[in-house]
């Protein structure tokens, strides 16, 4: 398997760190996701990239702007500091809503994740 890594970090990352030791860890390309996409689609469902966190919001955003009914994320907990209180109230003046969070606990992955429902 190859790694694929194109986080731009600091020295001292201890995430970037992580993914040089472990060749388990593949992140994907930016160029590949989600930001060139123009359709629009009923749902959005990802596990969208949470490092770095501006990533996550350009994704949340392309989102919101190409998705009509709902959109459904399973984050890192600590991407949820993107949801910044202007970033809420821009999602708020979209008509876009977090309606449902539930704390995902699976010993699998590394850290705490949460599922989120947007419509």
């Amino acid at each position: 398997m190859s790694k694929v890594w194109d986080y731009v970090s600091k020295n001292d990352d201890k995430l970037s760190k992580q993914v040089e030791k472990d060749p388990d860890i593949v992140m994907t390309k930016r160029d590949i996701d989600y930001l060139n996409y123009d359709d629009l689609d009923d749902y959005t469902i990802s596990n969208p990239p949470f490092v770095p966190r501006k990533l996550f919001w350009q994704f949340h955003q392309k989102a919101m702007e190409t998705t009509n009914k709902g959109i459904y994320w399973l984050v890192n907990m600590s991407s949820l500091n993107v949801f910044t209180p202007k970033r809420l109230e821009e999602m708020n003046d979209k008509g876009w809503y977090i309606n449902v969070f539930i704390i995902v606990a699976d010993k699998r992955w590394f850290g705490r994740y949460c599922f989120l429902k947007i419509t």
